[in-house]
């Protein structure tokens, strides 16, 4: 140890009368022992591990959330095509979302609003004469978003179509709901009727 930490640690302090005073403090009294330091930290492992358990555990629920909603999903929209095939127009409109964010993709462009799209329907109801639909493809988004997509031949008369329509369903407080639903035909000719939408 050297002669000032020494004198610094063990020298006699003197009093001037009238006068008060601590004698310094040792160096070392400030300073935390690795060992101290180290049992600090130590405690912060098991919240670690307790956290990638807790995430790791999440992953059976998220899988089961996705198999429940695409299957809840699965219903409305075969339930969108049996009203299709039976021309029964009520049915087929109680699919869809009534809300102004509804939105419909069309040959002739994107058209916004349940309303509009429910005058257009009224004022011309016609339903293809057969619609063939190919196995459709469904597509778990997010919590209460399904995409659903299906190759599609429609016959008007003596028109035939084929294409892919397009469905965006979501989960509301009155069940699923289609939010969004496009038709393409693969020609890319504009199409009278309902052409598989």
């Amino acid at each position: 140890m050297s002669n000032r930490l020494r004198s610094g640690l063990f020298h006699r302090h003197r009093h001037r009368p009238g006068s008060f005073s601590l004698p310094p403090l040792p160096l070392f009294s400030v300073r935390l022992p690795p060992l101290l330091l180290f049992s600090v930290r130590l405690p912060l492992l098991p919240l670690f591990s307790v956290s990638l358990s807790l995430l790791t555990g999440c992953a059976p629920r998220i899988d089961s959330l996705k198999e429940r909603e695409i299957s809840e999903a699965r219903l409305v929209f075969e339930a969108n095509l049996a009203a299709i095939h039976e021309r029964n127009l009520e049915a087929y409109l109680a699919t869809y979302l009534d809300s102004p964010d509804f939105v419909y993709l069309g040959p002739e462009g994107v058209s916004r609003g349940f309303a509009p799209f429910v005058a257009a329907r009224r004022a011309a109801p016609g339903f293809p004469d057969t619609l063939v639909a190919g196995p459709p493809e469904l597509t778990w988004i997010a919590p209460g978003v399904v995409h659903v997509a299906y190759p599609y031949a429609a016959v008007q008369g003596n028109v035939t179509g084929t294409g892919w329509s397009e469905r965006v369903l979501v989960r509301t407080r009155l069940g699923w709901r289609i939010s969004v639903t496009s038709v393409i035909p693969a020609n890319g000719r504009a199409r009278t009727g309902e052409d598989g939408q």
